[in-house]
């Protein structure tokens, strides 16, 4: 079969053509260090180095949410601290009001202080962080408690996601901590009756206001044991977020990046090719000239 000038002159701009491609393609690895820049290069490659890009913004999206739910418990545990000191120090007014050798007017003075306790425990309830207040469940854009301590949030629970498939519940609802729904005591009544009864120079209902300090504490500590529960799966997930992120990208590295030995040896290669192919300019040019007439 005689081949024509114009098949040699195709065959020829083809291999011009695929050399300048080749070493396009070359260029653009050395230039941004990937292997795979686009799904063309390598599609099987590809298609791995996609998922493994969103399972990456996933982890960070994880890990978003883990330092959101630090800051929220660390914010809790802070407050429940400063709680638990205010009901430790209401007991010991309670331990020296409940004394005989106390005078009427001692125990007023005991009284005003166990109000200023209150103003406290108030305030820690309606701890925030970031301008959110945390005790308040979904409703945090105000105080969770008023000036009487009645509770003005609801029992939401803000779950967020600290590493794939695991989420942590970042708050606890105030009418839990301090209120004592569901069984456990009311902080601020207690508080208030040790005040009422301070003031009131009653030593019977001083002692007596004793038992549900006592419980208050304990209903603190579980709320606070909870909370550094919370806080310790939200670290341990931090730690497998960073091994899962790291084992990630090694595996997104190893499938997407530029051999940089084997990148140069080929570069080499496809300039030698090109200029091979471009040798054959001044005949393309003779055989178009004749394609032409």
């Amino acid at each position: 079969m005689r081949v024509t000038d114009s098949q040699v002159f195709a065959r020829l701009s083809g291999r011009v053509a695929a050399a300048w491609e080749r070493l396009a393609r070359l260029q653009d690895q050395a230039a941004t260090g990937r292997r795979v820049n686009r799904p063309s290069d390598d599609p099987a490659a590809a298609a791995r180095i996609g998922a493994l890009d969103e399972f990456l913004a996933r982890l960070r999206d994880c890990q978003d949410g883990a330092h959101q739910a630090q800051a929220w418990l660390e914010g809790a545990e802070s407050a429940l601290a400063s709680a638990s000191d205010t009901l430790i120090r209401a007991r010991e007014l309670a331990v020296q009001g409940a004394s005989e050798q106390y005078s009427p007017a001692d125990r007023a003075a005991l009284a005003a202080e166990a109000q200023e306790l209150y103003q406290q425990l108030l305030a820690s309830s309606n701890a925030q962080v970031a301008g959110r207040y945390l005790f308040a469940g979904f409703q945090e854009d105000a105080p969770a408690f008023d000036s009487t301590g009645t509770y003005q949030g609801d029992d939401g629970e803000l779950w967020l996601e600290v590493s794939p498939g695991l989420r942590v519940a970042a708050n606890l609802p105030g009418d839990r901590v301090f209120s004592g729904a569901g069984g456990g005591v009311d902080l601020f009544a207690t508080l208030d009756g040790l005040r009422a009864a301070l003031a009131a120079d009653d030593s019977v209902a001083i002692r007596a206001s004793l038992s549900g300090l006592e419980q208050g504490l304990e209903q603190l500590n579980a709320a606070r044991a909870e909370l550094g529960t919370r806080y310790n799966t939200v670290s341990f997930a931090q730690e497998g977020n960073s091994a899962l992120r790291v084992s990630s990208e090694s595996d997104r590295g190893r499938l997407g990046d530029a051999d940089w030995a084997q990148l140069t040896s080929e570069l080499a290669t496809a300039e030698r090719a090109l200029q091979a192919a471009l040798a054959t300019f001044p005949m393309l040019q003779s055989m178009s000239l004749l394609a032409r007439r």
